[in-house]
């Protein structure tokens, strides 16, 4: 007799101040919400298409951004929920080393504003507690994801990523977020700041690197070397690594290193050596992974992806976990074409370039169709892992 699924268990903390305790057993995924981050291109796309048409009936909404802002929102919270709900059924325990008896799933969510506000102010904390400080000099923050944007000034952003093959099985290390100039001149970007201050205030000027998520050392290092490499430090002291959660044991914490120096770490939420796991299930649909096409990075959601590699998905359930998710694509793009009253083209979404190309869709192509056509083929592969054709 096969044992019941456990359902997830969800909880929320909106002000971020604690932790949210991690159970003794079982897996936690963590979640900062981003239903404003992930469908803000999509939403500006919406309001053009509706205020294009003087005949639409949405024209005549008072407030026509918090309208569409609330549709989406509620289209994609339910979209999520179905998406924890299929990765909860399907996922591989083994794969984060979660015993048998112990296959139960906890979803932490966080403010994302919040976490965003809260590593900063500790981080300025930090820096008042250091001997030579000085409150006319100012802290440069430089942020590592792409969900801690601009909150003050002097701020640059250094965006990178893993890039992938197209079935998302392998990587060939970092590079450049799509749309951004390539990493050394980010850096650049960044020292040419810090050289100004530091001539106008006649010192090395405090950096604080803002990250979503410590785990390992090894990508800290890699983006710290690269910025030794350009004689970034010439101007700068790099006070802390500021971040959201941590989840690095002991010796990954003391290994991230400058020179030969451990780095500090100023930690929002501290879930020290749990099995935790940053999830961000918008990649599935409405993001995506960092692939090439044709000599240019772009990204393809992971639904056209090895679910069992990207997802950690359990090879004998990632049918089943596509087909869920399709699913829950399917009805997020129904919920808004009947809510605006007109089709959702490929066009709207990231990664039309590598779904067109590689699967040979006009970019005028409703979503609604792609995953509809999507949904067929994984249907009529029921019984094996699913092999995504190109679309003739």
């Amino acid at each position: 007799m096969s044992r019941a699924l456990k359902k997830p268990s969800f909880s929320f903390n909106e002000n971020a101040q604690s932790r949210l305790v991690s159970p003794e057993q079982g897996l936690t995924f963590v979640i900062r919400t981003d239903a404003d981050f992930t469908t803000s291109a999509l939403r500006d796309t919406i309001k053009k298409q509706i205020e294009s048409d003087p005949s639409h009936p949405l024209n005549n909404v008072t407030d026509l951004d918090n309208h569409i802002r609330k549709i989406t929102h509620n289209a994609y919270e339910r979209w999520g929920h179905k998406v924890l709900a299929a990765k909860a059924s399907c996922i591989d325990y083994s794969r984060y080393n979660v015993k048998k008896e112990d296959e139960e799933l906890h979803i932490h969510f966080y403010n994302t504003q919040a976490l965003t506000d809260q590593i900063i102010n500790l981080a300025l904390e930090r820096q008042k507690e250091t001997p030579d400080y000085d409150p006319n000099i100012p802290v440069m923050f430089i942020s590592l994801d792409d969900m801690i944007t601009k909150q003050c000034e002097p701020w640059a952003d250094i965006g990178f990523s893993r890039l992938f093959d197209h079935e998302g099985k392998d990587n060939f290390g970092f590079t450049a977020r799509p749309g951004m100039n390539r990493l050394h001149k980010q850096i650049e970007n960044a020292k040419e700041q810090l050289k100004e201050l530091s001539q106008e205030h006649g010192q090395k000027i405090p950096v604080v690197l803002l990250e979503d998520n410590v785990r390992h050392a090894e990508m800290l290092n890699w983006i710290i070397g690269l910025m030794e490499d350009q004689d970034l430090f010439d101007h700068a002291e790099l006070l802390t690594i500021s971040t959201c959660f941590c989840c690095a044991d002991d010796t990954e914490r003391a290994a991230i290193k400058q020179g030969d120096k451990t780095v500090p770490l100023t930690i929002a939420i501290d879930y020290k050596d749990s099995l935790m796991d940053v999830h961000t299930p918008r990649d599935l649909l409405l993001d995506g992974f960092v692939i090439e096409i044709n000599g240019k990075k772009t990204r393809l959601p992971g639904i056209f992806m090895d679910a069992v590699e990207r997802f950690k998905i359990a090879p004998s359930k990632e049918n089943k976990f596509k087909k869920e998710v399709i699913k829950a694509n399917i009805k997020f793009c129904e919920t808004l074409e009947k809510a605006f009253s007109f089709k959702l083209p490929l066009s709207w979404f990231k990664g039309a370039d590598a779904i067109s190309h590689l699967y040979n869709y006009s970019e005028n192509t409703p979503m609604l169709t792609i995953m509809n056509n999507l949904y067929t083929q994984t249907q009529n592969n029921n019984h094996a892992p699913t092999t995504i054709k190109r679309h003739p």
